[in-house]
C-alpha cells in the first residue's frame, strides 16, 4: 500500500513483527522514532486489552503472549483454516501507557461487561484495559451497546464524555 509505504519510509509507521525474533529489534525502533504518538485499541469480551488476557502484568512489554481459549474461540470466524493461533505478539501494557496517546474502541453488546469492568471496577490486571484509566491522554470511544451498562454517574467519576 503507497500510503503505508511512505509512512514506513517516514518512520512514521512500523509494522509489528509476526514472530518473536522481531521483538527487541521492533523495540528500538520505536524508541528510536520517539514513540507510539497515537495508539488505538480493543478490548476483548474477558477485559483483555491487545491480547494482554487477564492477569498480563502492568509491567509487561511487547512480547508473545498465549491466548486464552476464550479469545481464541471469538477469533476463530476471523481465520480461514480452522486453525486459531494459540499465540499473538502483542504491546505490553507499559508498552501501551508509554504511547502519548490512548483510543480504547469497543462495539457491540458483546462487549459491555469487559467495558463496565474496565471503566467502573478496580484498575487491576484481572482486567487489563482498566489501565487506560491511568493515562492521561486515553479515552474509551464506545457504542451505545457497549456502554449499555455503565452507570452515569460511573462516567462522571471518570470524568469521561458520553456521546450520543
Amino acid at each position: 500500500c503507497p500510503p503505508f509505504r511512505s509512512m514506513l519510509e517516514e518512520g512514521r509507521f512500523l509494522p509489528v513483527p509476526s514472530d518473536a525474533s522481531g521483538i527487541a529489534a521492533y523495540r528500538e525502533a520505536v524508541r528510536v522514532a520517539g514513540g507510539v504518538r497515537l495508539q488505538f485499541l480493543g478490548i476483548g469480551r474477558n477485559g483483555h486489552l491487545a491480547f494482554n488476557e487477564p492477569g498480563s502484568e502492568f509491567s509487561s512489554v511487547l512480547r508473545r503472549a498465549e491466548l486464552t481459549d476464550e479469545t481464541r474461540a471469538v477469533a476463530r470466524g476471523t481465520f480461514a483454516s480452522e486453525t486459531v493461533p494459540r499465540w499473538a505478539i502483542t504491546s505490553g501494557t507499559h508498552d501501551i501507557l508509554s504511547a502519548h496517546r490512548l483510543v480504547l474502541v469497543a462495539t457491540g453488546a458483546a462487549k459491555a461487561e469487559a467495558v463496565k469492568k474496565a471503566i467502573e471496577g478496580p484498575i487491576d490486571p484481572a482486567c487489563p484495559a482498566s489501565a487506560i484509566r491511568m493515562h492521561p491522554n486515553g479515552i474509551f470511544l464506545l457504542d451505545h451497546a457497549a456502554a449499555s451498562l455503565l452507570k452515569s454517574s460511573g462516567l462522571e467519576e471518570q470524568g469521561r464524555q458520553a456521546c450520543s
